[in-house]
């Protein structure tokens, strides 16, 4: 193993927990919009 791919694969986990974040943000943004559009 390469440093290189060792790198390669950090990144790649740093990104899906980066994309699981952005989901969970997203979930919570749209909950919060539909609650303003209720009222």
């Amino acid at each position: 193993m390469s440093s290189t791919v060792v790198a390669l694969e950090l990144i790649e986990q740093e990104i899906d927990q980066m994309k699981k974040i952005i989901e969970e943000t997203e979930k919570s943004l749209w909950e919060v919009l539909n609650q303003l559009d209720c009222q």
